[in-house]
C-alpha cells in the first residue's frame, strides 16, 4: 500500500510539474494573454477537469508560491530536527521546496516572467504573504508558541526576504552558478547582519 501511495503521489507531482512547464512554456512562446487553459492541457495530453484539479487558474500554474508548496513547506518545517533553529530550518525547507537542489529552473523561470509580466506580481506578493504565514505558523508549533507570537513571525518573513535577495543575486550570476550556495550565503551574510 504505501508503495502505490508513493507511486500515485509521484505520478500527480509529475503531472502537476508538467502543467506548470507547459504553462510557462507558453507564456514565453506566446506571451501572457497568447493561450488559454486548452492550449496548457493539449501540450500535457490531459483534460481540462485534469488541469482544474491541480490549479485554479491558468495564472495560478504560473505561480510557484501555491497551496502545494505552502504544505509541503509547512510539512517539512515540521520535520525538521528538534534542536536546529529556526532560520536555518527554514533555509533548507525553502531551497528544497523551490527547486534549489539543481538548477532551479522552474524558480528562474518564476522570477523573469514577474520580471517580463508585473501584472503578476500583486498576486505573486499575496501568495508570498500566504507562505510567510504558513511558514510562521509552522515554526510556532515546532517551538510550541502561539501561532502569531513575534519571533516565528519574524523570522519567516526575513528568511523570505533573504530568499529574494538570492534569487535576485543568482540570476545576475554567471551560468552555472549552484543556486543553493547562493542561498545559503545570503541567509549567513543575514545572520551577521542582524547580529551587528
Amino acid at each position: 500500500m504505501p508503495v502505490e501511495t508513493g507511486l500515485r503521489e509521484r505520478k500527480k507531482a509529475a503531472t502537476r510539474d508538467a502543467l506548470r512547464t507547459a504553462a510557462l512554456d507558453l507564456t514565453s512562446e506566446r506571451g501572457l494573454d497568447g493561450f488559454t487553459v486548452d492550449d496548457v492541457c493539449a501540450r500535457v495530453g490531459v483534460s481540462q477537469r485534469t488541469f482544474f484539479n491541480y490549479f485554479p487558474t491558468k495564472e495560478a500554474a504560473l505561480l510557484v508560491w501555491d497551496d502545494e508548496a505552502r504544505a509541503a513547506a509547512r510539512d517539512a518545517v515540521l520535520g525538521r530536527p528538534a534542536g536546529e533553529d529556526p532560520a536555518t530550518a527554514l533555509g533548507e525547507v525553502l531551497a528544497d521546496v523551490i527547486g534549489l537542489t539543481g538548477d532551479g529552473a522552474v524558480w528562474q523561470r518564476h522570477v523573469r516572467l514577474m520580471r517580463a509580466h508585473p501584472e503578476l506580481v500583486a498576486r505573486s506578493t499575496l501568495l508570498g504573504r500566504e507562505m510567510e504565514r504558513t511558514l510562521a505558523a509552522a515554526l510556532a508549533h515546532r517551538a510550541g508558541t502561539a501561532p502569531d507570537d513575534l519571533e516565528p513571525t519574524l523570522v519567516a518573513a526575513t528568511v523570505l526576504v533573504a530568499v529574494r535577495v538570492a534569487m535576485q543575486r543568482w540570476l545576475a550570476a554567471p551560468e552555472g552558478t549552484d543556486a543553493r550556495a547562493v542561498l545559503t550565503e545570503t541567509l549567513r551574510a543575514q545572520r551577521l547582519t542582524l547580529a551587528r
